[in-house]
Formats: C-alpha cells, structure tokens, sequence
C-alpha cells in the first residue's frame, strides 16, 4: 500500500535518470568511455549516494506519485527528527548500518535534491551532476558544489533547517506525559518487531493459565512468550499480542471450531525464497500448539493492482476483514494514487457496491493499515486505522461505525516514536513504537481509560465528519482533482500507417538471461593470494557470475577463478573453472585445471529460512607438477584426474541484524566423495561438517570431519592428499585434485602427517565491536577520496585436530586473537562498500617436533557491497 500510481512508469523513471547522471563525462572520461565502456563512471566516485538515488526520487515525484509525494514513505525521515536525530550526508549516503537504513539515500537524498532546486534554482541538480562528470575526485562533492557556486560550508546545515519546515508534526515532551497515563511500553523481545495483533486471555492455557505476550526472537529464530502478568497487565483485561517481523503485510485473529476452543491468526507477508526474490505468502498460527501452517486461501493482492484500478474501474480490497457478523467486508483500496477505506456487503460481487469513507486529505494525508476489532458487538464495528499525516510520523484513527451514523477519531498530537500498525481487539491497542536505529517497541493503548460517554474519545482525539459514498460519486467529488482516477481510455494514433506490402510481422524475442546489466570488480586477498575480483549478475538475478585473478604468494605462482551459476527456482546449475597452484611436499607447486559441473537442489520449510539441500558435482582436472613461469602460458599436461561429489544438508543459516552482522543459526552436512588420477582405481571418502552460532555475543561452534574408505587416501592439516608408494621407512605422497572439506590449519600445515581420518574443530568466541560510524564524525581526511572507519571487531578462540601420526593418535591445537577492521572510501558510490583489514595472531601448542611452540601471524583484506 504506498503512494505509487503506476509501479511500472516510476521504476522505469527511476532507472531512467540513473541512466542519464551516471553517464555524465566530460572531456578525458568522454574519450576513455568509448574504450572501456559504461564501466567509466566518474561521477560515481564524485555524488553521495544520497544524490545518486536522491536525484532519481526526486525525478520520479515530479508527477504528484512518488515517495516525495507519500508522508507514509516520509516517516522515518520524520521519527528521525522526532528523536532530535541529526545525520550527515555521508551517514545517509551509506555509513549508517541498520535495518530500515538501507532506505536513507533515497529519503534523505530525495529531500536533498528537492531542496536544492526549491533554494537554488532548476539548473542547481543538472549544473552538480556536469561538474562532477569532469571526475575531479580529490576536489570531491563539496569541490564540486563551491564551483558552480553553492556554499558548500552550510549546504547540508542549511538543508537540515529547511527539514525543520518541511516535517512540523514531531512531538514535544507535553505529547510524551499527556499519553504515559494511557499506554504501557513493553520492554522485554521488543527489540526489531513488527506489526501486532491481540488476541483473548484463552490465547494461552498454560499451566499456570496466564496469558502471554508473544514475539519473534530474531536472534534464535524462534517464537517466544512472556506473561502479561509480567508486565503488568491484570487478569480480566483484554489480553494477548503477537509480534512478527518486518516482512508482514496483514495480521488478522481467526476463531477456531467448536472443538478446539481459542483463537488462530492468520499472517500474510512477503516471505524471502531460498534462491532469491520475494513471493506473497500466507500462514495460520495457532498459539495453543505453537504450531505455523501454511494457508493456500487469502493471497495478497499482485503487484499492478494500481493500474489494473485505472483501466477496469475495479478496486480492490486489500487487508479484507468480515464485520457485523458476516455481512460486511472492510479493507483498504487504491484507486490511482489515493489509499481509501472501503466496505461492501459479503453478497455483492467484486468490484459492485463499493463505498468509500469520504476522508479530508489533511490531516489523514497516507493511510497504510486496517484493522478491524475481532470484539466488536453486533451492529457496531470499531476500526484502528493507521495514518501518517502530511510532514508527520505514524498515528492511530479509530473508526466507529454503526447503522445509522460513522464517526472517525484522529490522534490529536502524536506519540513519541509513533503509533505504527496498530491492532485493536477490545479496549486495548496493540502498536509499533519506533526507537530509532532500526529498533521497534511494543505499546499498548488502554482505550477504557481515554474513552469517556458514549464512543466519545475528547481528551485525546479529535472528531472529524465523514460519511460513505459510491465508487461513482467518490470519483465524480472527492477524486475529482486527483487526475488518475478515470479509467483510463487508450487513444488511437492521428494516422493510420499501414505495414509495408509482403513484411512479416516481426517475430517477439524472448530470452531467459537478459544481457548483463551490472559488474562490480574489487581487491580480494584471499588465504595467500592477492589479486582482483569481478562480479556480474543479468536484470532476472537468475545468472550471476564472478571471476578472480591474482598472485599466490605462498607458492609464488598466478591463479585464476571463473564460476557462473543459474538458479531456476529451487534448482540452481553452475560451471566453473580453477587455475590452481597446489603445494606438494617436495617443493615445487602442482598445476591443477579444475573444470567443474554442479547442481543444487533447495527444499525450503517453514520458517523460511529452514532448508535442506542437496549439491551434486562431477569434475575433470588436468595436472602438471614441474612447471615455471616460463612455461606458464603452454603447459604440458602429465596426467588427469576426475571425480565428483555428493552433498545433503540443512542449514537456519541467517545475518545479524546489528553489527558485525555475524551469520547465526546451525548448519548440518553430510557428503560423499570420489576422486580418481589417471584413470586409476577410485578413491572414495566421506565428510560431515557442522556450524553453530546461537546469538552475536555467544561462541560460535564449528566442527569438521573425514574419514577415507580408501586405503591409498590420506588426510592432512593443509589438505587432502594420495599415497603413490608406500613402504618403510618412507611413503610417498601427491597433491589431491579435490579441496579438502575442512578448513586449512595454518599452523601446522608444514607438519609432514597422512592419515586415513581427520577431525578439525574452532571455537571463535565475540569479544567487542566498536562502531565508530555512532560518533558524529567519522575519522577524515581533507582530501577525497577521504578513509572512514566503520567498526573495529575483536575476537579470540582456539583450533583443535585430532589425526593419526606414525600409528599414534595426535592432537595439535592452537590459541588466536584476531582483530578486523572494516573501512569505507567517502567517495561517491564507494561509501556502500565496505573494505575490511584483518589481522590474527596464532600460538600453536603442540610440541616442537609436530610444529608447535611457534607464533604466526596473518593478514587478509575483503570488499563487501
């Protein structure tokens, strides 16, 4: 539900003006461009990203539908400015990390380039973008913005006064003591929640018979509940929430049959599938089992429904609820780039019979929620609906409506963090409180204690006159000026033109992978390997490729990586290619041509992010064991080794919501192996791998095994390796054609080991994160490109394996510190990307004659988009 006429056209303008300023060159870049293509982009290291998406939402709400246009979308630019939240343009432009920040460049940036061309004048934002086309990156943004004349000192200061103007409807610590003697504030769980719903005291017979709040621990991934008496809710009130996540779009309490008393919620929301996108969705929770089933009935609405609206005349009814037992339906509809309440009678057919409140756009400005009281008495439904006014934050409305009149009351001054969401069952209101930084709260609204005589709600709300109209007089009056009403009527051309004589009409290409339409190319240093790395992906997202070139400093030798993978819903088939430089034991360094067909086969359930999966490989890969640099480009190859592999696993796997975004849950595998070098006999092993990360501040757990069903098959700490000869005192060992499936060990992956089995386990323990993005400026430069740290993350834990040396079983550990700390370039487009140093110190405890009793030290840098 959002303020969007036609989602198609806005996209479309959208990456329209990207199109136009990202090309923007001038003079040495115009000339390089025609050489090296798009990929030159000056202006990309020279505009915030603030002014990069800023300057295409802006471009996008010219026509009246665009999120400028929508206080909905506004809002937390406004809760912002609600806390006294003052950031600057590199904070909103990508420094800020935290859920919901994602969306900064676009509201800030919006309003930014807004600003510019209301203070400065149409050629301000075209005048920006040619300057910064002539690359200057050490003059940078500020450079650029001095030389065309704008005050480059006060710009943002002065854009931050002009929000002042712009967003009125904040609160005031009056606003905050006038509610606290009606709303309790629910502290515990209530860390990133989402929409809420109530449901009655029988919600929850427990042993004890206490009704309980209900939330989604999003750190554990699962379902939690606290009793209201905790909280300080008494029996014989109205009773129950449920908090989800953020991915909700509806949330409805559902009775259940005669013979399971209580209650079911329905939940519909946007769940994110396993190979990527978003697909409607639609479950039934049932609180007494604590059991999720998914729900086939009650689809969400398609995307299009706005210009479906516009052509056939038929709105439809978004968040549908039943009322006056049965006979009506109440829900929200768009109808061009207008969100109405709207009822019809169960009886009626779609689209016929349709009523619309007849609501003054100030103050009910953006309505985005409904929720109809599943305790409302017959012949009297109450509604909470949730509205944000023009320049305002998230407030509640309540909505009266009986036979014979309809009285709507709107929140006369607005609650500190906002009333989001709201849900209403009975005398109580269940909402969701803004925080800040991507962090939600639970409040619950006594309306007993407001309500006075009658349904009046005067000390608090206000009343404001409406009543029901058709669809036909609603577009006839009320939607009169809004211009996308009317159905919308196709033109005929002026002329006619006939097609040339004997021409076929032309034949409509399809294809399944659009041309690559983004790359990205970055520094990787990888175990000891330095060296660059592009990646690419086509407009479906279906096909994504990469390819990593660099120097092996280990074995002094260049290496080269290309893998491309297809997903096609579950399934996913992927082919790559690996120039190897693999160390043996008798110095010189084997070269491996790895060429690799795989499939992937995902099974999702419920939550989403559960599944098991399966990976099938089959791979062939010539080899050569003496070559040099000289040779490098026509090697002779000495044999070929082949084989494949077979994986099945489950994994919860999910990212932290709050830095340093560790990956969380558990993941379970279990594979087979087979490998065979110059068509010898084949050589089979098995593998089983765990990982397990309970919380961002708990030890992470993780464990590796293998175990060879091959006599001629041996295991070491740098990898898998094959017997060759065999004797005493001596054996004989080559490098394997298969990575091994538990990590390297470092430290002693010099001690001269072969056994049939092997076991590795690390336990990394958090220690501290300091962000330093929370102070009110990061550590600059004053040129450009200008370092930002982002956050110093510091971690300890220690390595253990377990493998038979010289018939006896050893034990070779090591204790680590590992320190790393995550950059950002202020440049452009660069401040989204984040360049992370890392540094660990080792000890290894064996005993000296295993390799032990020595310190090490290592080193690695990464980018992440």
């Amino acid at each position: 539900m959002a303020s969007f006429e036609d989602e198609a056209a806005s996209v479309l303008l959208h990456e329209l003006v990207h199109a136009l300023t990202l090309n923007v060159k001038s003079g040495f870049w115009r000339f390089l461009s025609t050489i090296a293509g798009d990929t030159v982009t000056p202006v990309a290291w020279i505009m915030p990203k603030a002014l990069v998406e800023g300057s295409a939402v802006w471009a996008e709400s010219l026509d009246r539908f665009g999120r400028l246009d929508d206080p909905a979308a506004l809002a937390p630019v406004a809760l912002d400015l609600d806390r006294g939240e003052r950031f600057g343009l590199w904070d909103v432009s990508g420094l800020l990390e935290y859920p919901g920040s994602g969306n900064s460049p676009y509201l800030y940036g919006g309003l930014f380039a807004h600003f510019l061309y209301a203070s400065y004048g149409a050629d301000s934002l075209p005048s920006l973008w040619e300057e910064a086309g002539k690359g200057n990156i050490f003059r940078g943004f500020l450079g650029s913005a001095d030389s065309i004349g704008l005050p480059s000192a006060s710009l943002w200061k002065d854009f931050g006064l002009w929000l002042g103007q712009e967003f009125p409807g904040v609160s005031t610590p009056e606003d905050e003591k006038t509610w606290r003697a009606h709303i309790r504030v629910v502290e515990p769980g209530a860390a990133h929640l989402g929409p809420l719903a109530i449901g009655p005291s029988t919600i929850e017979p427990s042993a004890t018979g206490a009704a309980s709040l209900y939330y989604v621990d999003q750190e554990k991934a699962q379902l939690r509940g606290l009793a209201l008496s905790a909280l300080g809710i008494q029996e014989g009130q109205p009773k129950s929430l449920l908090a989800v996540d953020g991915g909700l779009e509806e949330i409805h309490v559902l009775s259940h049959d005669s013979e399971n008393p209580g209650v079911l919620l329905r939940l519909r929301w946007y769940k994110r599938e396993a190979g990527g996108g978003y697909s409607p969705a639609s479950y039934l929770f049932d609180p007494l089992s604590k059991g999720l089933f998914e729900s086939k009935e009650g689809a969400s609405a398609s995307p299009g429904e706005a210009v479906r609206n516009r052509i056939e005349g038929l709105p439809f009814l978004h968040q549908a609820t039943i009322a006056e037992k049965g006979q009506r339906i109440y829900g929200l509809a768009r109808v061009g780039n207008s969100v109405l309440v709207g009822r019809q009678n169960t009886s009626s057919k779609e689209g016929e019979g349709m009523e619309f409140l007849s609501l003054p756009k100030e103050p009910l400005r953006a309505i985005r929620s409904l929720s109809v009281d599943g305790a409302s008495m017959q012949g009297h439904t109450r509604i909470a609906l949730g509205f944000v006014p023009q320049g305002g934050i998230p407030s509640l409305a309540l909505l009266d409506c009986r036979a014979d009149e309809t009285r709507l009351w709107i929140q006369r001054r607005p609650l500190p963090g906002g009333t989001g969401r709201p849900s209403i069952y009975g005398s109580l209101v269940a909402f969701v409180r803004d925080e800040g930084r991507g962090k939600k709260g639970i409040g619950i609204l006594d309306l007993a204690s407001v309500e006075t005589a009658g349904f009046g709600l005067e000390d608090l709300f206000d009343e404001i006159p409406v009543r029901w109209v058709p669809l036909e007089e609603w577009r006839a009056t009320a939607g009169r000026d809004a211009p996308t009403q009317e159905p919308l009527v196709r033109q005929e051309p002026l002329v006619r033109q006939e097609p040339p004589a004997r021409q076929e009409p032309p034949v409509p290409k399809t294809t399944i992978f659009p041309r690559l339409l983004e790359t990205a190319r970055y520094p990787f240093w990888g175990d000891a390997t330095l060296g660059m790395r592009m990646e690419g992906q086509d407009l479906s997202e279906r096909l994504v490729w990469s390819l990593q070139t660099g120097w092996n400093l280990g074995q002094n030798r260049p290496e080269l990586e290309f893998l491309a993978e297809a997903s096609l819903g579950d399934a996913s088939l992927r082919l790559g290619f690996q120039d190897l430089a693999v160390p043996s034991l008798t110095g010189d360094p084997w070269r491996f041509f790895i060429a690799q067909l795989g499939y992937g086969h995902i099974w999702p359930i419920l939550p989403a992010r559960r599944r098991f999966y399966l990976d099938a490989a089959a791979f062939l890969a010539p080899f050569d064991s003496t070559y040099g640099l000289g040779d490098y480009f026509a090697p002779s190859f000495e044999g070929l080794a082949a084989g494949g592999i077979l994986a099945l696993g489950y994994s919860n796997l999910r990212i932290s919501l709050s830095a340093p975004f560790s990956t969380l849950g558990s993941k379970f595998e279990a594979g087979l192996e087979l490998e065979s070098q110059d068509f010898g006999n084949p050589l089979y092993s098995i593998s089983a791998s765990s990982y397990y990360a309970p919380g961002a501040i708990w030890p992470k757990l993780e464990v590796y095994g293998s175990l060879a069903l091959s006599r001629t098959l041996r295991f070491a700490p740098a990898g898998r390796r094959l017997e060759v000869f065999s004797g005493a005192p001596t054996s004989a060992y080559r490098p394997s054609s298969m990575a091994a499936t538990y990590p390297r060990f470092k430290e002693y992956e010099a001690l001269d080991a072969a056994s049939p089995w092997y076991g590795f386990v690390q336990i990394t323990q958090p220690l501290a994160t300091l962000d330093f993005t929370e102070k009110e400026e990061p550590w600059r430069l004053r040129f450009l490109p200008s370092p930002a740290a982002r956050r110093l993350t510091l971690e300890s834990g220690g390595r253990l394996a377990v493998l038979k040396h010289t018939s006896t079983a050893i034990f070779p550990g090591a204790v680590f510190f590992g320190a790393t700390l995550d950059t950002t370039l202020l440049a452009g487009l660069a401040a989204v990307s984040t360049l992370s140093f890392s540094a660990e110190v080792s000890y290894a405890t064996a005993s000296p004659s295993l390799g032990g009793g020595e310190f090490h030290l290592g080193f690695r840098i990464g980018v992440d988009y």
